[in-house]
């Protein structure tokens, strides 16, 4: 028995938001095991994960208490990617500019720059020789580290994590899946968290980053351990779509399988991340602004992605693997982006 996602009827496309169950939810049975979630340190009730059997039916997430707050809490949160680049500077501008992200005061000219959509940051990593350019990695806050190690090293003692420098603003460990796709994570009281990661208010903009997406080898393996090891809740998609979504009820991490017969046609790219996608307020007005700023500021420009037959293919591509995106860009160095209307 696999990975138990939720098929949704044909002309459904979209994850379902999730919400909060009424009644004691049934924990997510994965390969045929119940998974069990034990409390975290600032949690007073057991989390689990229920996946509605109906066809169509959304999946549902029963959270713990924040007793403090008086609300429910999340063990983890999708608030972080990362994007290696030779122009690090200029492409914070693009971000700014198309999307309405905002830097920090507290910015550090000679370092990495990162902005911040309200709830997701987004580090601008300068490149050093030995390391490609591109969509980098992507960065998971939980509420308590120990949690997350301890069922790793309980379901996947082959995985290990490496402490970082103090001097990254969000990462205070940088671990890897199964399939060795990296990935950083942090917890909301470490001392390392610095820039945006405080300064977040989960507030979003008009124009924000609502899921992002990877390619891998063993999509189905890798939804497993993130709704093991975070509790990522598996939303909606449509009948026959390979793709898994795992969403923190914010934000949707797309895990797409890699086959290197999708690259018929055009270049080939590696397993690892694949795109960033926003939700805008209007596609139409957003394509207005694309093109605007791009006329006032060449450098500003989307990079182009359907130009020439291999770059036909590769939008094809992007076009039939993620089902959010309404309209396809590239950022001015290259970053696959797709977005689509509130």
């Amino acid at each position: 028995m696999g990975f138990s996602a939720i098929v949704a009827p044909s002309n459904t496309l979209r994850a379902t938001p999730l919400r909060q169950d009424a009644q004691r939810a049934k924990p997510l049975r994965l390969f045929g095991k119940a998974l069990p979630f034990g409390p975290g340190p600032c949690l007073e009730a057991e989390r689990r994960i229920r996946v509605g059997s109906r066809q169509g039916r959304p999946s549902r997430l029963r959270l713990g208490t924040d007793k403090s707050a008086g609300r429910c809490a999340l063990f983890a949160k999708l608030n972080h990617v990362a994007i290696v680049s030779e122009n690090y500077a200029q492409l914070c501008k693009f971000y700014e500019a198309m999307f309405g992200m905002t830097t920090s005061a507290k910015t550090r000219p000679t370092r990495a720059v990162t902005v911040r959509d309200g709830y997701v940051g987004l580090n601008i990593n300068p490149r050093r020789a030995g390391r490609p350019a591109g969509f980098d990695h992507f960065g998971i806050q939980v509420e308590d580290t120990e949690t997350a190690f301890d069922r790793m090293r309980k379901h996947y003692p082959k995985v290990q994590w490496l402490k970082r420098p103090s001097n990254r603003p969000f990462a205070g460990i940088t671990t890897h899946d199964p399939d060795g796709n990296v990935f950083d994570i942090s917890q909301k009281d470490m001392t390392n968290r610095t820039d945006v990661y405080v300064e977040n208010n989960g507030a979003f903009n008009a124009r924000h980053i609502d899921h992002f997406a990877m390619r891998t080898m063993n999509p189905e393996a890798m939804a497993e351990f993130y709704a093991r090891i975070f509790e990522f809740a598996p939303t909606n998609k449509k009948e026959g779509d390979p793709n898994y979504y795992l969403s923190d009820g914010h934000v949707t991490l797309v895990i797409m399988p890699w086959q290197i017969a999708d690259y018929a046609g055009t270049g080939i790219i590696t397993c690892g991340m694949d795109h960033i996608g926003f939700k805008v307020e209007s596609v139409d007005a957003c394509k207005e602004d694309i093109a605007r700023i791009a006329a006032d500021n060449p450098r500003l420009a989307p990079a182009p992605v359907g130009t020439g037959a291999e770059g036909a293919a590769l939008e094809k591509l992007f076009e039939r693997s993620c089902p959010f995106g309404q309209h396809r860009l590239a950022d001015s160095d290259g970053v696959l982006i797709d977005i689509h209307d509130a």
